[in-house]
């Protein structure tokens, strides 16, 4: 019983030091309506809708680690800083949120992809700015 009574505590006062998951769903919200993608209406525009609705997660991210970013990845997230896009705050401010966001995704465009394009050249031309993995 005891041995029950001090797992449950260690398990109380782990959950309790967790950091709060980002709002992950509003950066693919925000690049979804940054670049059209809902209701593309050009060819490119669709390319990208279907090419980002193929890779998922591993638009920005590679593997199943969501730890680990691709090329495109890593230069949002130089951008991005994970405090400020706390559950809290994306629900209590989603304006300012979505701004922020949107200046992360346009400052990343210009950041040099494979091929000797940027990012927003290939986003624009509807591939995906580094290749899923």
């Amino acid at each position: 019983m005891k041995r029950v009574a001090m797992f449950a505590c260690g398990l109380v006062a782990t959950a309790c030091m967790a950091s709060p998951a980002m709002a992950l769903p509003v950066f693919k919200s925000a690049f979804e309506e940054y670049y059209n993608l809902k209701e593309p209406q050009t060819d490119a525009e669709k390319s990208l809708a279907a090419a980002v609705g193929e890779a998922k997660c591993n638009t920005c991210h590679k593997g199943k680690s969501k730890k680990e970013r691709n090329a495109y990845g890593d230069e949002l997230h130089k951008y991005l800083e994970k405090d400020n896009f706390k559950k809290e705050r994306v629900t209590a401010e989603p304006a300012k949120v979505k701004e922020e966001i949107e200046a992360a995704l346009k400052k990343a465009e210009e950041g040099a992809a494979a091929g000797g394009k940027t990012f927003g050249e290939l986003l624009k031309a509807g591939q995906l700015a580094a290749p899923a993995e």
